[in-house]
This record gives structure tokens, sequence and C-alpha cells, in this order.
């Protein structure tokens, strides 16, 4: 592990959202196991969660890995897809 990196579990990353610690990464997760840990984090802090995936198929593969680990239905669970509105363009 390089520097300023630590293993933590799930309960710690929960204490520490709780306790508002700022400038945490969790990086090195698999699709599933991040839509996992999500789904442990909502349950645990009972607060909206907002997730930010790089395209819209990875959004909405979390999106349906998401309900299936907090057991929460599509109503429930709500997927943005981006506009693809181009920067030069009003």
């Amino acid at each position: 592990m390089s520097q300023n990196q630590e293993k933590f579990s799930i309960e710690t990353l929960s204490d520490c959202l709780r306790k508002g610690v700022a400038g945490i990464d969790c990086a090195g997760l698999s699709r599933a196991a991040g839509a996992y840990a999500a789904a442990r984090l909502h349950r645990d802090l009972s607060r909206p969660l907002i997730v930010v995936t790089a395209s819209a198929k990875e959004g909405e593969q979390f999106a349906d890995d998401f309900c299936f680990f907090s057991n929460l239905s599509p109503p429930d669970v709500f997927y943005f897809p981006s506009y693809n509105i181009m920067p030069f363009k009003l």
C-alpha cells in the first residue's frame, strides 16, 4: 500500500461518513462490490445517496446491482442519464 492508504471495513467507512470526515477515496472495487458497499452505506446511514459513473451503461448496471443488494425497487432508485449536450452549443 502506498502512503495514506489503509484497508477499511464498511463499518469504518460508515463511521467516517457519520463523523463528516472529508477526503475519503474508495478505489479498487468491482461494479458489484461497489453496488454492495453503496447499498450497505445507504442502509447504515439512512441518507440519500448519489453515485456518479463514467458512462450511461455503467450507471444502468450499477442501478440494477444496487436494487438487487438494497432490496429497493426502481421507483425508489432514480437513474439520471446524461443529456449529451456539447460544451460549445447553447
